[in-house]
Parts: C-alpha cells; structure tokens; sequence
C-alpha cells in the first residue's frame, strides 16, 4: 500500500511518502515529483513510515537527489537509504566539478 500526500507552499513542494517504495508504486511517486518540479519552486521528498525500498526505488532516489530534490526520511532504515544516497549524489556533483576545474585549468599551470 502506498500513501502519497503533497503540500504546496509558496517557496517548496512537499511530497510525503507512506508505505513502500518499490515495485510499480514508484512509479506512482515518480509522477508526482515529476509534477511537483515543473512549479519552479523547491521540491521535498519526505519518507515518513516507508517499510520497504527496492532497487527500482534507491534509483528514483539516486535520479532526484541529481535534479536537486531535498530527501529526508523517519526511521533508520529510510534514513540509512536517504543519506546514502545523498552522499554518493555529493560525491559525483564533487568529483565533477573537480573534472570541470581541471578541465578549465589553463594548460602549463
């Protein structure tokens, strides 16, 4: 079962996750942030009672945590996942823009 709640304020949209995050439910979620990023606001994924993460759903993290989209979570295991994937996002924005200072080096120096 899955429970998708969005709040809409002025600066950010919050979508709210209950249930779990796998199987054909991500998609479900998905269209949501779809939706809630083309308002030009801030956008928040929050995994409140989420029990279940399966491949497909650590990829839709991995995918929004590079379009920007805020992820928090309640209880260890959501927030084991979200803060894994917030530091493997950290780490690739970090070593590209490494890649990008070294490409921009003037040669020589």
């Amino acid at each position: 079962m899955l429970r998708i709640s969005i709040k809409n304020e002025p600066r950010c949209s919050t979508i709210t996750i209950d249930g779990q995050l796998a199987g054909d439910d991500v998609d479900a979620v998905e269209n949501c942030c779809e939706e809630a990023a083309t308002l030009g606001r801030r956008a928040r994924l929050f995994l409140r009672d989420v029990s279940n993460i399966d491949a497909r759903g650590i990829t839709l993290l991995r995918r929004l945590a590079s379009k920007g989209f805020e992820l928090s979570a309640c209880g260890l295991y959501s927030s084991y996942l979200v803060e894994e994937v917030r530091r493997h996002a950290g780490s690739r924005t970090a070593a590209a823009a490494e890649a990008q200072r070294w490409q921009n080096k003037p040669s020589g120096t």
